[in-house]
Order: C-alpha cells, then sequence, then structure tokens
C-alpha cells in the first residue's frame, strides 16, 4: 500500500509542478506561494515547512493533558494542511475540527471575534466560488491568487491564538459554574 501511496503522490506532485490543476481555487500554502509568482519548487519547499510546523503543533497539542475535545479539535483543523493537493470542499475537515472546537472557542472570545473567525472561514471556504460567479472562469494563462488559501492560514492563526488564551472565565478569576 505504501509504494502505491508514494506513487500517487509523486504523481500529483507532478501534476501539481505542471500547472494542471486550478490553483486559484485551491486553498493549500502551496497553491497561495504559486499564484503568488513562486516557482514550484519554491512554492513547494514553503508548504512543506508550513505542512511540518502544522504536524509539529498537533504532535505538541495531542500530548499536552487538554481535554480530548481540543485535541481532536486541533487535529481536525490542521490536518487539511499537511497537503499541497486541498480544494475548498476538503475544507469540511476544517468545519468539523471548528465545531468540535465551539465550546473552546466560545468561551475565550466575544462576538467580534467569533464574527472575525466566521468570515475567515467563508474566505477559506466560499470566496472562489464566488469569484467564479462573478469574475468568471480564469483566462487559459490567467492567474489569480488563491485566497482560499490565504482564509484558511488565517483560520489557522486566529483559532491557534484564541486556544491560547485563558477562558474569559479563568480571566476574570470565577470558576466555570461561577
Amino acid at each position: 500500500i505504501w509504494s502505491a501511496f508514494a506513487e500517487a503522490a509523486a504523481t500529483a506532485a507532478q501534476y501539481l509542478e505542471d500547472g494542471h490543476f486550478a490553483l486559484d481555487r485551491m486553498s493549500s500554502a502551496y497553491a497561495l506561494a504559486a499564484t503568488a509568482g513562486a516557482s514550484p519548487g519554491a512554492a513547494m519547499a514553503l508548504h512543506v515547512a508550513l505542512a511540518l510546523g502544522v504536524s509539529v503543533a498537533i504532535a505538541f497539542v495531542a500530548t499536552r493533558p487538554w481535554p480530548n475535545r481540543i485535541r481532536l479539535g486541533a487535529a481536525l483543523l490542521g490536518a487539511p494542511a499537511i497537503s499541497p493537493y486541498l480544494y475548498a470542499y476538503d475544507l469540511t475537515v476544517m468545519i468539523v475540527g471548528l465545531a468540535v472546537l465551539a465550546p473552546e472557542i466560545a468561551a475565550r472570545t466575544g462576538a467580534a471575534t467569533r464574527a472575525l473567525l466566521l468570515a475567515l472561514v467563508w474566505c477559506a471556504t466560499g470566496q472562489s466560488f464566488a469569484v467564479g460567479l462573478v469574475a468568471g472562469k480564469a483566462a487559459e494563462g490567467e492567474v489569480r491568487l488563491a485566497l482560499g488559501a490565504a482564509g484558511y492560514l488565517a483560520v489557522l492563526a486566529l483559532a491557534a491564538a484564541i486556544l491560547a488564551r485563558p477562558t474569559r472565565a479563568a480571566a476574570e478569576g470565577r470558576t466555570v459554574s461561577g
């Protein structure tokens, strides 16, 4: 099975490098870097660095004595970042992660931060559809920035910042029941 996986990964990497995928509709760091003008090699190096960082962060969270909800949510939220072949429909995993983390997010944020998170989720998952409706399909050779990738990376960063905060109750010196 691993040889088949390695072969499929190599084929997908070659297809990415050859430009066979609509990068502007993708949500990966690779797509963002490539549509911003980076060479395929540089875009992949940036993506691999981010994927390794996310993997380390997931491993760190998994080893903490935190509630399973936080560990599972963080893994679901970060896992899509590992693949350079990432479309908006793959981000349903991110949505499940945010749903698992919703009680933790609500305990640490106000309405404005939650609204910002929701807007970033839309940027990650819905903006390419909206751009396609408004601007139509990209013309041959036209490169549009992979804004979905920027949205997803912003969701990751904001969620990490939120989870690093104490709950509002703890910040106010109250117990959870108080």
